[in-house]
């Protein structure tokens, strides 16, 4: 059974009341954090990623009293092994995304394992995908886009990021579970993908945030939203899953972990301040800007949670076939 985010968010909201934090991690982990805290982030600055990390980063720095310093590592198999082998002293962090769930189905010899190598601490935010697509392709919705395929099998052609991104997993996703074939053209970056749909070389695509101001606009057209419930700021949108596609829920996620070992105490601790984080105002207003939901959530809210999309996204690997080079 999948671990809904409203459920996780109610038990980061009675998690961060109980007292106790201490009994695992004596009298150090209630003087935590001692000095400055560094935060992994496998992504270059001015992503998604890195902004989510600096937001929730400063608001750990003010409710803590010491700097959580945002460390940006491109390249994920470098900064999940950096985190992985860090000390487990809650000074070193890792921000974790989606591939960290679905790395285990894509890839052989993974020098990490998302569970046994990390201790999770919240999951913070969840971000819908967007299903859009050119104006001129003749599909309305999710279910003509599938009666387009089907029509015409391998003649549709989605974009997005790299093989192994995110966008790729949403598309074959939907390939998979509405059981239609089409083909997935691979660019080194979403935004890249967008202006040659918006050009007509490429017919549909799943994005976050970034596309949506085309989609206000009228150049692209929104067919369906990626999670089992409507988006608070497009609630227009119908998702995927009620346009008949059974299965279909999924988003980008942004959460924090700390090596295997860092202290119960510890873990606690910055669960619940960032539980707390995740309930103001002025953090929500900012995610909305690139489309996202807060979150927060226990420990172990956060670990059941991984727990879940690991072995999901090895079936949608497994029944569509798919190869990644890592």
């Amino acid at each position: 059974m999948r671990v809904g985010w409203k459920t996780l968010a109610w038990a980061a909201a009675m998690g961060s009341m109980a007292p106790g934090f201490a009994q695992d991690g004596g009298i150090a982990a209630t003087r935590y954090p001692e000095k400055p805290v560094r935060v992994i982030v496998a992504q270059a600055v001015g992503g998604n990623a890195d902004t989510q990390a600096r937001l929730f980063a400063t608001k750990l720095s003010e409710s803590l009293g010491r700097q959580f310093i945002v460390d940006n590592r491109p390249g994920r198999h470098i900064a999940w092994t950096l985190a992985a082998k860090a000390p487990a002293d809650g000074y070193t962090l890792l921000v974790v995304l989606p591939d960290l769930t679905y790395a285990p189905a894509l890839f052989r010899n993974l020098p990490v394992d998302p569970l046994k190598d990390f201790e999770p601490i919240s999951l913070m935010s969840r971000t819908p995908y967007l299903l859009v697509a050119n104006p001129s392709l003749p599909a309305r919705s999710v279910k003509d886009l599938i009666a387009l395929a089907r029509s015409d099998p391998g003649k549709l052609n989605f974009g997005g990021g790299i093989s192994g991104s995110g966008t790729h997993l949403m598309a074959v996703s939907l390939f998979t579970l509405a059981n239609i074939k089409a083909s997935y053209v691979p660019y080194k970056g979403v935004s890249q993908a967008i202006i040659d749909m918006l050009a007509g070389q490429i017919d549909a695509g799943f994005t976050t945030g970034s596309a949506v101001t085309h989609v206000q606009s009228g150049r692209l057209r929104a067919l369906g939203i990626s999670t089992g419930q409507r988006s608070k700021r497009l609630p227009e949108i119908p998702t995927i899953l009620e346009q008949g596609v059974s299965g279909f829920d999924a988003a980008a996620f942004h959460g924090w972990a700390a090596p295997a070992g860092t202290p119960p105490a510890v873990i606690g601790k910055l669960s619940a301040a960032l539980a707390r984080a995740a309930q103001m105002s002025d953090v929500a207003s900012a995610l909305a800007k690139d489309n996202s939901e807060p979150v927060g959530s226990t420990p172990r809210g956060f670990r059941d949670f991984i727990a879940a999309e690991v072995p999901r996204w090895h079936a949608i690997v497994r029944d569509s076939g798919m190869k990644v080079e890592f």
